[in-house]
């Protein structure tokens, strides 16, 4: 049996030289993949990619520059028209991204809608409470989620959107636990009726 004692001094050796080794490794793996770029994707203007900065329009080429994480360049082409459709402009980068996020997050825990109609339900959403501005989008996509979420799945974007416009003008005075509280008035309804 090889005395412990023994196989420090190798280890002190090795071990740093070890990590050394992989960090160049990583190094090399990061510029290579910028210099496999085609000179297509180097002509190419990506926006900032700053929170704030406005898009251009939704279309494909410009949705390529984005770096969105969850969904694909031809859905967050959809979520964009979606969201300009409501907004009456194109959303800014980080609108964007949150909306793309929170559509990834929905479909993850198992909401079966396409992107766009995710995104659709979201806007509508938001626009019954009255407020579009990013932040109230934000919000209000989390307070949906939450709801989705503490259902586990029973009470979806749409069926929020329904009880919201018919709740009429008094949709705009709803704070978010009165939403909750809608929420959880949905749920036993559906469960009553066996959903």
């Amino acid at each position: 049996m090889a005395d412990k004692n023994a196989i420090r001094p190798i280890r002190q050796i090795f071990m740093p030289f070890g990590v050394t080794i992989i960090g160049l490794m990583v190094l090399t793996m990061i510029g290579c993949n910028e210099s496999q770029k085609s000179p297509d994707e180097a002509t190419i203007t990506k926006p900032s990619q700053s929170s704030t900065t406005q898009l251009v329009s939704c279309e494909f080429e410009q949705m390529k520059t984005l770096e969105l994480k969850g969904v694909s360049w031809e859905e967050a082409g959809h979520v964009c028209e979606v969201v300009s459709a409501s907004l009456g402009r194109p959303p800014t980068v980080g609108l964007l991204t949150n909306m793309a996020k929170a559509v990834f997050v929905f479909q993850a825990n198992g909401l079966k809608d396409e992107p766009k109609d995710i995104s659709y339900q979201l806007m509508n959403i938001t626009e019954a409470r009255g407020n579009t501005t990013e932040d109230a989008i934000n919000k209000t996509t989390d307070v949906v989620f939450k709801c989705f979420g503490g259902s586990q799945g029973h009470v979806t974007p749409r069926d929020i959107n329904i009880n919201l416009r018919a709740a009429g003008p008094l949709a705009k005075t709803m704070s978010d636990d009165g939403i909750f509280g809608m929420c959880a008035l949905i749920q036993e309804d559906k469960k009553s009726r066996g959903e």
